[in-house]
């Protein structure tokens, strides 16, 4: 198990971006017993410290406001939706970001 682990993690470093790569290395850690992991490899740098739920409904749809942190936090529902988010903001790419985790394991 842990050679296939080890081949999983090193095909989604060599593509972060390829969705086939990161659901078999995320399923390969769910089995191993790890899912701690798959949860870390997606962790962000800053979180909203409050539940969706709780935050105050925005002027668009998928955008609500947080008083706590004074942000505005985004609904996504896909990659290619983070991306564009993260481009509009001036922010880095869902790509970038998983490399730099993976770099970091």
């Amino acid at each position: 198990m842990d050679d296939e682990l080890l081949r999983l993690r090193r095909a989604c470093a060599d593509d972060p971006a390829d969705p086939l790569s990161a659901r078999a290395y995320d399923a390969a850690l769910h089995r191993a017993g790890k899912p701690e992991e798959v949860y870390e490899r997606f962790k962000l740098k800053f979180q909203c410290p409050k539940r969706w739920e709780e935050l105050t409904q925005g002027q668009a749809l998928g955008i609500r406001h947080c008083d706590e942190c004074q942000k505005d936090v985004y609904w996504v529902s896909s990659a290619e939706e983070f991306d564009r988010r993260v481009q509009e903001g001036g922010g880095r790419t869902l790509k970038e970001i998983m490399a730099d985790l993976e770099r970091r394991a």
